[in-house]
């Protein structure tokens, strides 16, 4: 056999091509995937300038075009280099007809041996070619062994070996000692350096968890035992910042010894700008945990530090760990309900809050203040304008102060009241004279870019039960729509571009819908309502959101960042946390433009009836059933359905609470509260009665028949001692009373069916003391203090046994230990 290495050269590069593509084609998909969800930004200018990246402008992009433009390039030269196998044509050898004679076969045989025979000619590609198929072409077509071989296996010697080749390059089997080395390198490479690598890179992605946050993390947030930086039963918002700043993501951002100055310095300003206070136990950690810990205060309030420090870099992480942080703040504390802590979870979305719009927490929730004192308000009103770009504390009292014209605002609630042509006066008249239109139009883009959640309908069921029982899975149902002010101005800009014909058509919808509302036939309403919101659909250009992901309007952020929203369920007294979710609103973005668009309809509507006159069409039945027909019509808007669920607490009245928190924005937070009433399981039980009136019948009947046996024993002993006369009228009366009571309640069958009855009503009895002895055991309740329930102190002790995690302030206090302080063993120290 030949040696395979000899006319196989071209297979390592094939076997380098097939390499490259196994790492090629994932790759390109994942990164087709990662970028298929489109990102909706509303285009707010950024305080700082973010540099727009293009395809090249990240590592990752740049690798994976030269690694397809060497697998093009390979795939061309293989393409060129290699010789295809040809078929063997004896007819196409000799420049024969396949209809050719023996006699004109002979005849190309001799042309061709003149030309191309040895002895005639000495050239040595031509004796090859004589000898491996001249020869061969005559043979085949005049032996008939050779011709059968050719026509069955096409080739005259019959069928060919296989032919095997190495996917190594030809210079690695020549006997020198380059070659060796070479060989010797490539082995070890395959068989030891790669698989270390896999190894270390599998071992390293083991110490990570969902969401490529890594497990030590987890045990930093959720080790109470060790972990000084826990999260607490009563975390605030002051200490998420320092939880979340202990992750060990941000060990693997070092810090250089020669930065520890820096470091020094940005300590100083933050004592300086009341960030930290001066004297402020600190417990000990890495240096890196301290570094991500100030560059956070430090972006919160504003502060500028040095690049050296990575402050970039850092905040480029806080987004991935910040939903894990959520989840770990609201991990189920307790037993069989499942509840979980209120406050810090909520406490870690109004970080994030904080965090992303670079607004210091002390304006979210001042340390010093109650949360219901009037200035404690007026602080977290403040931190909506904080948000705002070129606002800050100067501008804030500006605004507060107002304008000449007498328009001012302290809080964002205000200022999202204010028109257009109002709020521009206000912000040309608080902003610095040197930002121009151009801050005056940044701001004003924020302000009507921020989002208002509207919740059209709130309400807690169990499925196919009228009431809640406890431990009943209860259901939250919610439909949301989220709005903007930038909708409204986008619609009235439409409005204006409109052409002749849209215009006209629109004018004509309106006339349209005005003339048939005051008929009452369902079906012309139902087939108006589907026209109308066909017509809109056609003439208006309405975003289509779902399925994009709306990116949040972070103007100080150096990256952008999806909006994300929680809605939170649970009992804010109590501090207990029913069940939260994580829900995207992109549709609910949908139907908020849809609706603001048909609210600008109803409004066209409106101004038609005010314009027409009292004898125009049927003008009265108009003005009274439009504002019926534009609700139904407003009603198809649609909207995002939300639906949360939850083990119903025990018996008693509770005020729950629903929040809808965004983890991008201050001051567009909802807050909800429903009462729900939950009954014990002994009024379940006696709800399951198919029919209650029988059992009231029973009772009836099992009376009748107690006075039935007491009238028979009375007047059989007064049959003894009195005469017949006295005996026969309190017979009579008996019998007289007995047959009326027996005209309402029909008599039993048989005296065994009256025994059954009584045996049914002593175990309904036992099963109700069985039940009240359960609701007294349950293995959950509530302060009493906080939410109402009647709940006896005596079983404080019973209840708090089955919380998972004491509270700190019921557990006993701690044993004395040394003043030495021992580190945990964890990254953070």
């Amino acid at each position: 056999m030949e040696d395979p290495t000899s006319t196989n050269e071209d297979l390592f590069s094939v076997f380098v091509v097939a390499i490259l593509t196994v790492i090629a084609v994932p790759w390109t998909v994942s990164k087709v995937t990662s970028e298929a969800k489109e990102e909706v930004s509303l285009n707010v200018a950024r305080g700082r300038k973010e540099k727009k990246k293009g395809f090249f402008g990240s590592r990752s992009n740049v690798v994976l075009t030269l690694l397809w433009l060497a697998i093009l390039s390979l795939s061309i030269y293989i393409a060129y280099s290699s010789e295809e196998d040809q078929k063997f044509d004896p007819f196409e050898i000799l420049e024969l007809p396949t209809s050719a004679t023996k006699k004109q076969i002979k005849s190309a045989y001799r042309k061709l041996s003149l030309k191309y025979h040895p002895d005639k000619n000495p050239d040595p590609a031509a004796s090859e070619f004589f000898s491996n198929f001249v020869s061969k072409a005559y043979k085949t077509l005049t032996d008939e062994t050779a011709r059968e071989n050719w026509e069955k296996y096409g080739h005259p010697d019959g069928p060919s070996s296989t032919k095997f080749g190495v996917a190594l390059p030809t210079f690695l089997f020549r006997d020198n000692e380059k070659a060796s080395i070479i060989l010797l390198g490539l082995i070890v490479a395959l068989a030891i350096i790669i698989p270390v690598a896999y190894a270390i890179f599998y071992l390293n992605k083991s110490k990570k968890y969902a969401n490529n946050v890594m497990v030590e993390t987890l045990g930093i947030w959720l080790n109470q035992q060790q972990s000084p930086v826990h999260i607490k039963q009563a975390h605030s918002i002051h200490r998420v910042i320092e939880t979340l700043t202990c992750a060990a993501e941000f060990v693997e951002i070092k810090v250089a010894r020669k930065h520890y100055p820096l470091l020094e310095q940005l300590m100083k300003n933050l004592i300086r700008f009341k960030a930290l206070k001066e004297g402020d136990k600190m417990f000990k950690k890495k240096v890196e945990l301290i570094r991500s810990h100030f560059a956070v205060l430090a972006w919160t309030y504003r502060i500028d530090i040095p690049k050296e420090l990575k402050q970039e870099q850092i905040l480029k992480v806080i987004p991935k760990l910040a939903g894990e942080l959520v989840k770990a703040a609201a991990i189920p504390r307790i037993a069989r309900h499942n509840y979980c802590w209120f406050a810090p979870t909520q406490a870690v979305i109004e970080t994030m809050q904080c965090i992303f719009q670079a607004v210091p927490t002390d304006v979210k929730r001042p340390r010093t203040q109650s949360v219901t004192s009037n200035s404690s308000k007026a602080l977290q009103g403040k931190s909506g304008l904080y948000q705002l770009p070129h606002v800050d504390e100067h501008v804030m009292k500006m605004m507060a102060k107002g304008t000449p014209g007498g328009i001012k605002v302290k809080t964002l609630d205000e200022m999202l009241k204010l028109s257009d042509s109002d709020l521009k006066s206000l912000l040309e008249f608080a902003l610095d004279r040197d930002l121009g239109e151009r801050g005056v139009n940044e701001t004003f883009t924020m302000v009507r870019a921020l989002p208002r959640v509207e919740v059209t309908s709130c309400k807690m069921y169990v499925e196919q039960e009228e009431g809640i029982v406890v431990f009943d899975p209860t259901l939250v149902e919610l439909n949301v729509m989220l709005k903007r002010d930038s909708h409204k101005s986008d619609i009235v800009q439409q409005m204006k571009n409109l052409s002749a014909a849209s215009r006209s058509k629109y004018d004509s919808l309106v006339e349209e819908f005005v003339s048939k509302a005051g008929s009452e036939d369902k079906v012309t309403n139902e087939k108006m309502v589907d026209e109308v919101l066909d017509t809109l659909e056609e003439i208006f250009n309405i975003p289509k959101t779902k399925g994009q992901q709306m990116m949040a309007e972070t103007p100080l952020l150096p990256f952008k960042k999806a909006e994300r929203w929680y809605f939170l369920v649970g009992d804010v007294k109590a501090n207990l946390l029913y069940c939260y979710g994580n829900v995207e609103m992109d549709e609910a973005e949908e139907c908020g433009f849809r609706d603001t668009l048909l609210e600008e309809f109803s409004k066209s509507c409106h101004a038609k009836v005010d314009a027409m006159k009292t004898g125009d069409y049927d003008y009265a039945n108009i003005k009274k059933m439009l504002p019926g027909k534009l609700s139904d019509l407003r009603s198809k808007s649609g909207c995002r359905r939300v639906i949360l669920g939850f083990r119903a607490p025990p018996p008693g009245d509770y005020d729950v609470s629903i929040m809808i928190l965004s983890d991008a924005y201050l001051g567009c937070d909802v807050f909800l509260q429903r009462k729900i009433t939950v009954d014990s399981k002994a009024r379940a039980a006696g709800a399951k009665e198919e029919n209650p009136e029988k059992s009231h019948e029973k009772q009836k009947r099992a009376k009748l028949r107690a006075e039935k046996a007491a009238a028979k024993a009375a007047a059989r002993l007064n049959s003894i001692d009195s005469d017949d006369e006295v005996d026969s009228n309190i017979s009579s009366a008996t019998q007289l009373d007995l047959e009326s009571s027996d005209d309402d309640v029909p008599p039993l069958e048989s005296d065994d069916e009256a025994e059954f009855s009584s045996d049914e009503e002593s175990s309904a009895a036992n099963q109700q003391a069985a039940v009240e002895e359960d609701d007294m055991d349950s293995d959950f309740s509530y302060d009493s203090q906080d939410t109402g329930t009647d709940i006896d102190e005596e079983f404080e002790a019973l209840e708090m046994k089955h919380w998972t995690v004491q509270p700190v302030e019921d557990r006993p206090p701690p044993p004395r230990r040394s003043a030495k302080k021992k580190n945990c063993n964890s990254t953070c120290c």
